[in-house]
């Protein structure tokens, strides 16, 4: 009895909720979201990409990530004085050749992935509502965005704010690797 009395309870509690009452991060939190593209078109490039952030003194943070097969990926973007960061972005993955030396497969040369760096900087910031559980969330405004433009042929801005992590707030041209 005690137990079919505790099941009632979590099953009222459960459908009394509103999705509005549980604070997740499904696309809240800011984050910069890149597209990749084939150049001068709208067809969306399906490669690896991985990032690394750096921080403040010139060193990597530890938070990094690799998207595989992927047209879009997004990077989280944090306050700091500076008003800027920067992310190293890797295109691919190295790729190793191999040769049968002596009937043992051996690498003879690493082809390195080509790297990019991309510099977020932003004027001001803001405050805005995400929801009753959430509260108030931060949003990044007025953002400029360059690149170093090894892999990247070249970038268009799609957005001057960086409010969720779901909206594409920049473009990258490339070509593909292969």
């Amino acid at each position: 009895m005690c137990a079919q009395a505790l099941f009632t309870g979590i099953l009222i509690t459960a459908v009394g909720c509103d999705a509005d009452d549980v604070c997740i991060d499904d696309g809240d939190s800011p984050k910069l979201t890149v597209q990749l593209r084939y150049p001068d078109s709208t067809t969306e490039l399906l490669d690896t990409i991985s990032f690394r952030r750096y921080q403040a003194d010139g060193t990597f943070h530890p938070d990094s990530a690799t998207f595989s097969n992927v047209s879009s990926f997004s990077m989280p973007v944090v306050l700091n004085e500076e008003k800027q960061m920067k992310f190293r972005v890797r295109y691919g993955n190295d790729v190793q050749i191999k040769e049968v030396i002596n009937g043992v497969p051996t690498v003879v040369e690493t082809i390195k992935a080509k790297t990019d760096d991309i510099t977020l900087t932003y004027q001001s910031t803001g405050n805005r509502y995400t929801s009753k559980a959430c509260g108030f969330g931060i949003y990044f405004q007025e953002i400029g965005i360059t690149t170093t433009n090894n892999w990247i042929k070249s970038s268009e801005t799609v957005t001057k704010d960086i409010t969720d992590g779901s909206t594409t707030n920049l473009i990258v041209y490339t070509d593909p690797r292969f």
